[in-house]
């Protein structure tokens, strides 16, 4: 079992150390300089709470992501690294701060869903490039002389709209009329 840090230990460290393990990535982190050492270390309380506490409320975890300008878990971690709480306690956090992250995704995307309109392609590729543009590129498709990825590459358009460009711009109106 390892032994605890103490306090110059903790200092040392502190200041040396700029990186945090998050899975397989590597997560930069601002090295925290001597007085912010002290000031976690004596005035949150970090010492009173004991070497290896669970006790870390979300807002004492809050506050000191907040004070050094990183996430929750940054924190979480950072307590990990210097025995301050136990693994337990530190995988129990992370899967609620992943579950929260997870949660607060899919109540953005549901509202970007309700309020969001979607895209009309091929009524915006006539308005960019003009009527008798893209009905020159379309009669040039239909007789051959130009092929539908090279349209699709000047108009910046997906194949799949052009049977709706063709009624947007009235290409189709066109044919009949000749």
């Amino acid at each position: 079992m390892r032994r605890p840090l103490d306090q110059q230990q903790l200092l040392r460290i502190m200041k040396s150390e700029s990186r945090v393990l998050l899975g397989a990535k590597t997560l930069r982190v601002p090295v925290i300089g001597l007085r912010s050492v002290r000031r976690l270390t004596m005035a949150d309380g970090i010492t009173a709470l004991g070497p290896r506490s669970t006790r870390w409320s979300d807002a004492e975890i809050s506050d000191l992501a907040h004070q050094f300008s990183v996430s929750r878990e940054t924190v979480l971690r950072r307590l990990l690294t210097f025995d301050r709480t136990t693994e337990e306690f530190y995988r129990q956090k992370r899967a609620q701060y992943i579950a929260e992250f997870v949660a607060s995704q899919k109540r953005k995307k549901e509202k970007a869903a309700a309020t969001e309109m979607k895209r009309n392609m091929p009524q915006e590729t006539v308005s960019n490039f003009g009527k008798p543009l893209v009905n020159m590129l379309l009669d040039n498709y239909h007789q051959d002389r130009m092929t539908l990825s090279e349209i699709s590459g000047y108009l910046g358009l997906k194949v799949k709209h052009f049977p709706k460009l063709e009624e947007v711009a009235g290409f189709r109106d066109r044919q009949w009329l000749r």
